[in-house]
């Protein structure tokens, strides 16, 4: 996962989809814990994307208030996704 913050999301979909196709390729069984783990993963960072351009479109139409709303909920997303890394 990427260090920044608007890129993180984007980021782990990209090394997850690398991960998927060196697997394809080498013909490496994963098991279903790992595929699990992987959607819930995925969909955690498409819930982390949704909520920043939510915070982006709130912050241009002045809705300070959703702004702050919505850090606060991408700051949650965000540390259950890097929880379970080693490296951070």
């Amino acid at each position: 996962m990427s260090r920044n913050a608007f890129a993180a999301s984007a980021s782990f979909i990209h090394g997850q989809g690398y991960c998927q196709a060196v697997e394809d390729l080498m013909n490496i069984a994963v098991p279903k814990r790992a595929k699990f783990l992987r959607v819930i993963w995925g969909e955690m960072s498409r819930i982390h994307s949704h909520l920043l351009w939510l915070g982006l479109a709130a912050d241009a139409f002045g809705f300070e208030s959703l702004l702050c709303i919505r850090g606060a909920s991408a700051k949650r997303c965000l540390t259950l996704l890097k929880k379970p890394r080693a490296d951070v």
